[in-house]
């Protein structure tokens, strides 16, 4: 994949007030992703077939919130390869019930691909003082 590599940066939660809650936000972002990627690769569809890397560049959404628990960044699969991307939750109850049973998509470090996490996490990490079941859970894609 070379250098290239899309973020795409989401507004969660912060210090203003929304008539959504942050909960519902980071739903809607996550079930709405697949059409922004969508939406990225029909307007630059003349760019990403010129310059092949691109398109086979790696996706990171980060949803940014200050709530501890939705604020993370998500490896969503390769921009130009759909059948990658992340899959979206059906429903707002599946979608809670998937973070109370500990599945689907999480805000946890070992959710954060290597290369966009500080390197004061990465070291932490590298030196045990993150514990080992978070590093094994920390696979991109998934």
């Amino acid at each position: 994949t070379g250098c290239h590599a899309l973020h795409v940066h989401c507004h969660v939660s912060g210090e203003e007030r929304w008539m959504a809650p942050p909960q519902l936000r980071s739903y809607i972002f996550r079930r709405e992703m697949q059409l922004v990627l969508d939406c990225f690769i029909y307007a630059d569809a003349a760019i990403l077939s010129s310059r092949r890397a691109m398109a086979e560049a790696p996706v990171y959404v980060h949803l940014n919130s200050h709530i501890p628990a939705l604020d993370c960044c998500e490896f969503w699969g390769i921009l130009g390869e759909r059948a990658t991307w992340r899959a979206v939750p059906i429903s707002m109850f599946e979608s809670l019930w998937g973070e109370v049973l500990h599945e689907g998509p999480s805000c946890d470090v070992a959710n954060h691909p290597p290369e966009v996490l500080p390197s004061a996490t990465k070291d932490a990490i590298a030196s045990d003082v993150i514990p080992a079941p978070l590093k094994q859970t920390g696979s991109l894609g998934g």
